[in-house]
C-alpha cells in the first residue's frame, strides 16, 4: 500500500486549519471572544497560529515532493 502524496496531506491539513477559524467564530458560548494577553482567541488563531501552520505545512509538502 502506498502512502498518500504530500500534496494531498497538505491540502487536508490546510483545510482543517482554516476550518478552525470558522469553528471558533461560530462556537457556542462565544469561545472565540475569550481574551488571552488582551487579544481574543479568534484573533490569535486566525492571525498567528493558522498562518504559521499553513506555511509550515506548505514548506513540508514542497520539501517532501522534491525529495521523492
Amino acid at each position: 500500500m502506498s502512502s498518500p502524496a504530500p500534496q494531498n496531506v497538505a491540502i487536508v491539513i490546510i483545510v482543517l486549519t482554516l476550518g478552525g477559524v470558522l469553528l471558533l467564530a461560530v462556537a457556542p458560548f462565544e469561545i472565540g471572544t475569550i481574551r488571552w494577553g488582551g487579544v481574543s482567541l479568534l484573533w490569535w488563531y486566525g492571525g498567528i497560529v493558522a498562518p504559521v501552520v499553513v506555511v509550515a505545512t506548505t514548506v513540508w509538502a514542497l520539501v517532501r515532493s522534491r525529495a521523492s
